[in-house]
This record gives C-alpha cells, sequence and structure tokens, in this order.
C-alpha cells in the first residue's frame, strides 16, 4: 500500500509516473515495476495476482492489461505469487534512476501538527528521529478486494514499507515549507528517462530555492 497523495507536496510531473493503478496512492519503496512500465505497491501487484489466480484468470498488468505470466522464473526479472511466475522487478534495481527520482518525490510529515517536507526516502528516518511510528497508508482498497480479511490486508499504518534513503543524511531545508499538491486519478504515463531527469533537475531547484 502506498503513500497517501494529501501528504505529497511535489507537483505532478514528478510524482504523477509512480502513482499506483490499484491503491491509487504514491507507490512505496517496496515498489515493482512491469516490463510494460507499470509501477505498483508490492503488496498491492501480490494481492491483485493473487486474486486472479484464485479466480483462474490470465495474470494481466492491472494498468494496461498486458500478459505478465511467465513459464519460467527469472531471478530478478519475475516474482512467484500461488505457483505463478509473473513478470514484475524491483524498481530499485531494474530501474535505478527511477527510483532515485521517486525517493525525491517531496513529502510531508504524517503527522498534521509537523511542518517538515522532505525527501520520500527520508521519511522513514525523519519518523524514527521525532519518536513517530506510523505511515498513514490510504484505507482505500483494490478492485475486487469485497471480503473483510481481502480488506484488512489494504488498511494498516507501517514505517516499515517506506524505504530507506539511499542519498545520506537527511537535509533540513525543507523544514516548514509547503507546496501545491496536484493529484490524478487517471492511468499511468511511461516512465521515460528524459522526463525523469527533468524532475531531477526540478527537485534539485526546488531545494536551492528552499
Amino acid at each position: 500500500m502506498g503513500f497517501e497523495l494529501d501528504r505529497v507536496a511535489s507537483d505532478l510531473k514528478h510524482c504523477g509516473p509512480f502513482i499506483c493503478s490499484v491503491c491509487k496512492a504514491l507507490c512505496s519503496l517496496d515498489v515493482l515495476v512491469t516490463p510494460c512500465s507499470h509501477p505498483f505497491c508490492k503488496p498491492c501487484l501480490e494481492v491483485w495476482m493473487s486474486k486472479r489466480v484464485a479466480e483462474g484468470l490470465n495474470c494481466r498488468c492491472p494498468a494496461c492489461r498486458e500478459e505478465l505470466e511467465k513459464d519460467e522464473a527469472v531471478e530478478g526479472e519475475t516474482i512467484e505469487i500461488d505457483g505463478k511466475h509473473i513478470a514484475a522487478s524491483p524498481l530499485e534495481t531494474a530501474q535505478p534512476l527511477a527510483f532515485t527520482v521517486l525517493s525525491n518525490v517531496q513529502v510531508k510529515c504524517t503527522e498534521h501538527d509537523c511542518y517538515w517536507v522532505g525527501d520520500y526516502g527520508q521519511i522513514k528516518k525523519h519518523l524514527v528521529e521525532h519518536n513517530l511510528t506510523s505511515v498513514r497508508t490510504p484505507s482505500a482498497t483494490p478492485a475486487g478486494a469485497t471480503t473483510p480479511a481481502q480488506q484488512a490486508q489494504y488498511t494498516y499504518d507501517d514505517a516499515s514499507r517506506v524505504g530507506v534513503t539511499t542519498r545520506g543524511e537527511a537535509t533540513g531545508a525543507h523544514h516548514g515549507r509547503t507546496l501545491a499538491l496536484h493529484t490524478q486519478q487517471k492511468g499511468h504515463v511511461e516512465v521515460d528517462h528524459t522526463d525523469l531527469q527533468r524532475a531531477m533537475e526540478r527537485c534539485d531547484k526546488l531545494k536551492k530555492q528552499a
């Protein structure tokens, strides 16, 4: 389950490519990416595929319906769900630049009385340093999760779902800042390296202005 969009400070051009099609939130940092370039929170994709396997349906991408089931497991390129080999890789290793951009998305502290704004990859560190323990995640459930047991898997607050930064110490320049939030509930755009580079440059420019 991802990070609530109402706590995202970056504009849509930066965070839009990383909105999970299942939970409609910013992908968690254990994000998986499919060969069709659609990112998903790891638990979202696992539950989605598990339900399709249980119903005897094809294991298709939740965003574009491309077939994702493979005949054999390939290390780093497939995950196993209920005996099926699903083409999906950790974004961190499959597309390191894209993962860096996701980690650089500016987010607000999940506590409303805290005005910290910083890198998404630093949110867990911030919470630990301020003796906070949870990250607010959406209570919305993915399509098809209709039973209480299925819905329960999609209602939790867990700081461990927010990964650890690869950029070193947190910067304090963004404390107290507020930026406009723009959300979307539409489909993804494919992650393009030119767009990612521009997003990184935009993020650096915002930091210099802070």
